[in-house]
Order: structure tokens, then C-alpha cells, then sequence
């Protein structure tokens, strides 16, 4: 699983190569901000996070994870 520290890093690498995050959805303005994780519940823990400010889009290091996973099993079932 992917750690904020991790994530927060890509988010500035990602911005820093760019000047910009930008949406892949609709190719708005992406910003960092911070989320909070429902999942805890006990204490405040938050995460960064990107959101869309054109249509909503969110991403944060678990809706990475599972992308990343889904086009791997994509790529293993695709003959060559």
C-alpha cells in the first residue's frame, strides 16, 4: 500500500515536471489538498490528495494503487 509520504512526493514531482496538474478526465486544474480517511475513523488522519476543480475528479494514493493493478491484470491477459 501506498504511503502519503510516497504520494505527496509524486504529487510535487508531478507538478514540478509540468508547472501544472492537470485533469485526465477533462483536462482541468488539478490542486493538492488534503483528504480525510473515512476508514480510520478514530483519529483525524489525512492524506493528500489531488482534486479536479472543473469536474470533481479525486485521486489519492489508494485509487492509484488500484489503477495500477487494474492495467497490470489488463497487460497479463493481453496476448502478445
Amino acid at each position: 500500500m501506498a504511503t502519503a509520504t510516497s504520494t505527496e512526493k509524486q504529487l510535487r514531482e508531478e507538478k514540478r515536471s509540468s508547472g501544472f496538474l492537470h485533469c485526465f478526465r477533462c483536462k482541468g486544474l488539478m490542486v493538492v489538498e488534503q483528504g480525510f480517511d473515512s476508514l480510520i475513523g478514530t483519529a483525524a488522519a489525512s492524506s493528500p490528495l489531488q482534486r479536479c476543480v472543473q469536474c470533481g475528479e479525486v485521486i489519492d494514493a489508494v485509487i492509484l494503487q488500484n489503477r495500477r493493478a487494474q492495467l497490470r491484470n489488463h497487460l497479463q491477459r493481453v496476448p502478445r
